[in-house]
């Protein structure tokens, strides 16, 4: 199996409607990875748009998490809001039996050229993924973080910041990343991306227990789709750098971005997550 047959959908009678099986495979401490319901959620709205209006690329993908699902059957309901011209707005909702489990807005559009270009983030100075080690799987805490091959990274201190443990410095996680078995990248594998490392905030926490058992549980992510082509093969890595941007009465905003290994970006998101302690 692969990332493909775990965001496998079934289209139901009724218009806009699908049914998707949620497994143990993604599950992270305590339900899915928050990563695999966006791209459920992704996948039933470019269904609906993209066999009317193949131009139309994701571009926005926000996303709030109501409630924790169980394994077993969900369904996807999805609408469009708005067909415009080169920009299209739709929603989806994830509901298992009477219970809404996630819910999202997607912007699509076409193609807007080239012509005001520029570049306005500078990626991470990071070696080259062939110079990374890579993660094993049985080192890490739930089923989906076995989903990827991962590569930690030796990130260089910021603005002065004490380096932190491989892969870290205060604030802030990095790692090269695809799916394992890879399969070809696109927007949805891309916020799959924006979820998928440790807690940046476990960057602040000197006390190597105390971090490891520190957990968060996303309310709303947003996600930012910079290209409406990645452009790479299945087997290429990809950069994944969060930032943790602050802790405010338990709530963890986090800050985050996807690079190609040719220095591209492709994605950055934002979201806003509750902290808790693993006993």
């Amino acid at each position: 199996m692969d990332f493909r047959d775990d965001t496998a959908l079934q289209r139901l009678a009724e218009p806009g409607a699908y049914e998707a099986t949620l497994t143990d495979r993604w599950w992270i401490v305590t339900g899915p990875n928050g990563g695999l319901l966006a791209a459920l959620l992704l996948h039933a709205v470019e269904d609906q748009v993209r066999s009317r209006r193949p131009e139309l690329r994701p571009r926005i993908l926000t996303v709030q998490f109501l409630s924790g699902p169980v394994q077993g059957p969900v369904r996807i309901g999805t609408a469009l809001e708005k067909d415009g011209r080169r920009v299209c707005f739709a929603s989806a909702v994830m509901t298992q039996g009477d219970r809404v489990i996630c819910q999202a807005k997607v912007t699509l559009a076409a193609s807007m050229g080239d012509e005001f270009d520029l570049s306005d983030h500078v990626m991470l100075p990071v070696p080259p993924p062939a110079d990374c080690p890579v993660l094993d799987p049985a080192a890490t805490y739930g089923n989906a973080r076995k989903r990827w091959q991962r590569r930690d990274v030796p990130v260089v201190p910021v603005d002065g910041a004490a380096a932190g443990t491989t892969g870290g410095t205060a604030g802030l996680v990095a790692g090269w990343m695809r799916l394992d078995p890879p399969v070809p990248v696109d927007a949805a594998v891309l916020a799959l991306m924006c979820d998928n490392l440790p807690p940046s905030l476990r960057a602040n926490i000197a006390d190597p227990e105390l971090a490891e058992r520190t957990h968060t549980t996303t309310i709303e992510m947003t996600v930012y789709f910079r290209r409406p082509d990645p452009g790479l093969s299945p087997t290429d890595e990809c950069l994944v750098v969060l930032r943790s941007a602050s802790v405010v009465d338990g709530l963890h905003q986090e800050e985050g971005e996807v690079w190609s290994a040719d220095g591209r970006l492709l994605a950055t998101s934002r979201q806003l997550a509750l902290v808790f302690l693993r006993s």
